[in-house]
């Protein structure tokens, strides 16, 4: 199983763009069967800090559900997995996997 933790704090002038993509990639996720969570969480003290919390059974599935976004959003960026239309809205990011044992 792989767990996704991602922090992402999001331009000032582009948060309402990022909340229509965190909804797109939430459906998107729910539609694969290998999704066990997908949820995308605001802060109560910064409204520019998100996190996305997600859990797919493997590496794989996370991989599938990054294509389709693909698909969905658009072409990653040079060197990167994600969209270059969802990096775009970025002013900062971390990304933490886990892996349950």
């Amino acid at each position: 199983m792989l767990s996704v933790v991602y922090r992402v704090v999001i331009k000032t002038d582009k948060i309402e763009e990022f909340e229509k993509i965190a909804l797109l990639c939430t459906k998107c996720a729910h539609e694969d069967e290998d999704c066990l969570y997908y949820s995308f969480f605001r802060s109560l003290t910064n409204p520019q800090d998100f996190i996305v919390y997600y859990r797919f059974t493997d590496k794989e599935a996370q991989d599938r559900h990054i294509k389709n976004l693909h698909l969905k959003i658009g072409p990653p960026r040079t060197s990167r997995d994600l969209s270059e239309k969802f990096l775009e809205l970025l002013a900062d990011e971390e990304l933490v996997l886990f892996k349950q044992e």
